[in-house]
């Protein structure tokens, strides 16, 4: 008799415990503890399905527009209004990997055709902005930062009026843009003294100024870390050797100074 109950207290135990396996549901997730959705109740590795912290490309400005005063190569000051440029093209390596940006954005053209160009394109200083280019998994450094200064050259082609708003190419009170030449690649107001004297505005056609820029960094990122880089421009330095007093008619001298100053005024940080 007791046998026969303790048989039967068994196959009651199997059978709720074949009963519980039966209900269980195993779950799939991302199991890598450095990923954004890390799930610690799951049992089963995920195909593909884990994320990462992104990679962004942010850029900040350090100087405002009316707060630069310099002093010229004759000791007469100045006062730099406002300035800008354009960049893009921007990538960063890594040992393992190059992140660049690879959203694009269609443009119609003044013939009517269309033109498809990498969307990273910047008004710096007068903006800022960030792109997302990518995600990282591993602890890395970045070895090198690369990025173009100033435009295309067909950029000139673009229909004006068809220019989104919030595009960094529209050129209603753009002062990278201009009628006569189209694009510059880079602007700046000047009085010519502090009190307030003759207001220059000096343009740089792309033309002038358009260069591949490489910088050699020593950056870490981390797990789980969001990256961002913080481009510097120096305005001040772009009017090294230039006597605004002696000089102001002598456009040509001048733009030649800022092409000379200017790629050597940007640095990073993070």
């Amino acid at each position: 008799m007791i046998k026969l109950k303790q048989i039967g207290n068994g196959i009651l135990l199997l059978a709720i415990i074949c009963f519980a396996n039966a209900c269980y549901k195993q779950t799939t997730g991302c199991l890598d503890l450095f990923a954004n959705n890390f799930s610690a109740s799951s049992d089963q590795a995920c195909d593909d399905c884990c994320t990462y912290p992104d990679v962004k490309l942010t850029f900040y400005s350090d100087v405002r527009p009316g707060n630069w005063v310099g002093t010229a190569v004759n000791s007469d000051s100045f006062y730099i209004i406002s300035a800008g440029l354009y960049l893009h093209n921007f990538s960063f390596e890594t040992p393992s990997e190059t992140f660049d940006v690879t959203n694009q954005i269609t443009f119609d053209l003044n013939n009517g055709d269309q033109r498809s160009y990498i969307d990273d394109f910047v008004d710096y200083v007068t903006t800022s902005t960030s792109f997302t280019v990518g995600q990282h998994k591993e602890k890395d450094s970045i070895e090198n930062f690369s990025f173009s200064l100033g435009l295309p050259d067909d950029i000139n082609d673009l229909d004006e009026e068809q220019i989104p708003d919030d595009n960094a190419l529209n050129t209603d009170g753009n002062f990278l843009y201009n009628s006569n030449f189209g694009y510059a690649s880079a602007f700046i107001r000047i009085h010519t003294d502090t009190m307030g004297g003759d207001t220059i505005l000096y343009q740089l056609p792309i033309s002038d100024l358009k260069l591949d820029i490489s910088l050699d960094t020593s950056f870490l990122v981390d797990y789980g870390e969001e990256l961002r880089l913080n481009l510097r421009v120096d305005v001040n330095s772009w009017t090294q050797g230039i006597d605004f007093e002696a000089n102001q008619l002598d456009t040509a001298f001048i733009r030649s100074k800022f092409v000379e100053n200017i790629p050597n005024s940007i640095s990073l940080s993070n």
